[in-house]
């Protein structure tokens, strides 16, 4: 898996400044890099994963990412540690990713 993946995301109200992944079984040591419009649109954050070997059924993955907001193309561009063909099988198992915040939203006093 080493071609840039999008949908389209609406940002607008959000306030979000994390991005969390699962992964599960195997995977080699990588990155997903959290993009805007297109695979070398602006860079909102890089999440960083370790190698698993089937140790663990799964591994929840966090990095934090610049504010946004608006509609965008959200592409996820998926990076091996290593140079291709250097290693046997996928590169890694996602599944599922979501979005939130580390500060709690302001609730307005009437």
């Amino acid at each position: 898996m080493n071609v840039p993946n999008w949908k389209y995301y609406d940002f607008t109200g959000t306030d979000v400044d994390r991005f969390i992944c699962k992964t599960w079984d195997k995977n080699k040591k990588a990155k997903i890099e959290i993009r805007l419009d297109s695979p070398e649109g602006e860079l909102l954050g890089v999440c960083d994963l370790e190698a698993m070997n089937g140790e663990v059924a799964y591994a929840i993955h966090e990095t934090d990412i610049k504010p946004v907001t608006g509609k965008h193309a959200l592409v996820l561009a998926f990076k091996a540690a290593e140079p291709a063909g250097t290693e046997e099988g996928d590169l890694m198992n996602l599944e599922w990713f979501t979005f939130s915040t580390t500060h709690p939203t302001k609730l307005s006093q009437k």
